[in-house]
């Protein structure tokens, strides 16, 4: 089973199909059928196979009732796959043609090595991306390694064992982002390096800001690690601050070194900061506190409200 979320992306998704259809006559041990997750496409669907899809068992189209965004569709996508569908493990990929259809093989023929006990995520080689935005990217990894301890080298394109795919269902991080639940879960993986490929049609949607948004998503999966790693960071800097405040207070008193006022300047100085790392920890432990006493979503039981229908796209 491959499950690709899309919205809006149908010339691309038709082109990406075709190009499945081609990369799998190598796997003639393989029964693929293909799950396109509509996320409230404004655009009505439309695919057409006249030439069929040898090696390409079924295309169903899973209809969202509205768009939740990228990964969010993919965690009910998965959820629906776990509940309705039968298979031995689940594809999870773009619909642009960003993620290779060329790397599919690849990528069951690694879950093969390790006997369907680990997920195979496609570590990210080349990219094609501007200048800026690689060096955005950088700036993000070093800030995620910072507050998470955690490398980024993966996306969402994967291979997920069935037996793996019932642990992710019922984390509620996936409604927020796969690969950092992959993380977050422990679930073991494996990785294939595989270079971003170029969209088959159309321009791409993701923006500054959605990119951000993406970014925190992910982020807010490790929400205690990053809030206690902020704690700590607080702690050491109200430390230095009060031997400094320790030190100023010291010149003053038992040297000549001290300019009149600047002891008392520096001291309020220092005191304002003080209040503002309290007043940041106490955010932050409540912040942590409160996010594991609250509702969660569980994939498992809740995409069921965001299901409006599937059905069968090819054969006809």
């Amino acid at each position: 089973m491959i499950a690709m979320p899309v919205y809006n992306d149908w010339q691309a998704v038709q082109l990406l199909c075709s190009a499945l259809a081609l990369e799998l006559r190598a796997m003639h041990d393989a029964s693929i059928s293909l799950l396109l997750i509509d996320d409230g496409s404004t655009e009505l669907p439309r695919l057409r196979f006249p030439h069929g899809l040898n090696h390409v068992r079924a295309v169903d189209l899973l209809s969202l009732r509205r768009n939740l965004g990228h990964q969010r569709a993919i965690a009910v996508g998965l959820a629906y796959v776990h509940d309705h569908i039968r298979c031995d493990a689940v594809v999870v990929m773009d619909a642009d043609g960003e993620d290779k259809p060329s790397d599919v093989g690849r990528l069951i023929a690694k879950l093969r090595e390790t006997d369907g006990d680990r997920i195979v995520f496609a570590e990210r080689g080349r990219r094609m991306e501007h200048f800026v935005f690689r060096v955005l990217y950088l700036v993000y990894r070093s800030l995620h390694r910072l507050l998470t301890g955690y490398r980024i080298r993966f996306g969402n394109f994967s291979v997920v064992p069935t037996q793996h795919l019932s642990t992710l269902v019922v984390s509620s991080e996936l409604w927020s982002h796969y690969a950092a639940t992959v993380l977050k879960t422990k679930i073991p993986f494996a990785l294939v390096r595989a270079d971003k490929g170029q969209r088959l049609a159309g321009r791409s949607r993701m923006n500054l800001v959605s990119m951000t948004v993406h970014g925190l998503t992910a982020l807010s999966v490790f929400q205690e690690i990053v809030g206690t790693r902020v704690l700590l960071a607080n702690a050491a800097l109200l430390v230095v601050i009060l031997l400094i405040v320790a030190a100023v207070v010291a010149i003053r008193l038992f040297t000549n070194l001290a300019i009149p006022g600047w002891a008392t300047y520096t001291i309020g100085f220092l005191v304002i900061l003080i209040a503002q790392l309290l007043v940041i920890s106490l955010a932050v432990i409540y912040f942590i506190l409160s996010g594991r006493n609250s509702m969660t979503f569980v994939p498992v039981r809740d995409y069921g409200f965001f299901v409006r229908d599937r059905i069968r796209i090819y054969p006809e």
